[in-house]
């Protein structure tokens, strides 16, 4: 485990990272915030990789889960303020809904530009290593897989979700339960 901030701010971080969904909340919103900690540490870890010449990968199934949380915390949002419909699918007949999704559209040309996207086929027997992931019950389906896809790409875990510990894999994150 690497615990971010303990990080010497001359360390070359040249190599490649996998960056979970909660990361991409951190730092493209859909309302992030600038003055929080966690913001502040993970947008310049990010910096500092791009800067060094590292890599971040990504995979469909984080761009799935940001985009499905980037509505929906949008569409809380709208129906706590605005009244907007609650049911998702009434919702989705909006104007409002329309203005999301062009600005989901703008966030995930961001998001994907400086990434490499990581190829997601898993095979079968990688499926039954994604159920046994989910067995101790902690993790949902889509952390498995990106557990799964650690492994098999030989990435390490950039998370705050401290669901992840003790799944095998290097985790980095500016967490203070990963630090003790």
């Amino acid at each position: 485990m690497v615990y971010i901030p303990a990080l010497p701010k001359d360390q070359k971080l040249d190599g490649s990272y996998f960056f979970d969904t909660n990361i991409w909340l951190y730092l493209q919103g859909p309302y992030p915030d600038p003055g929080d900690r966690k913001t502040q540490t993970y947008s310049a870890f990010f910096k500092r990789i791009l800067d060094s010449g590292g890599t971040v990968c990504i995979a469909p199934a984080v761009v799935s889960e940001f985009a499905n949380r980037f509505i929906k915390l949008q569409h809380d949002f709208l129906v706590e303020t605005e009244g907007a419909p609650e049911r998702l699918k009434e919702f989705r007949q909006t104007e409002e809904y329309k203005e999301i999704i062009e600005n989901l559209s703008d966030e995930l040309h961001h998001l994907i530009e400086p990434c490499t996207l990581i190829d997601s086929n898993l095979n079968k027997s990688q499926y039954d290593s994604v159920c046994e992931h989910l067995k101790p019950a902690r993790l949902d389906f889509n952390d498995a897989v990106i557990i799964e896809l650690c492994a098999t790409n030989e990435l390490p875990l950039v998370t705050h979700d401290f669901d992840f510990d003790g799944c095998g894999l290097e985790i980095w994150s500016s967490n203070r339960k990963y630090k003790n």
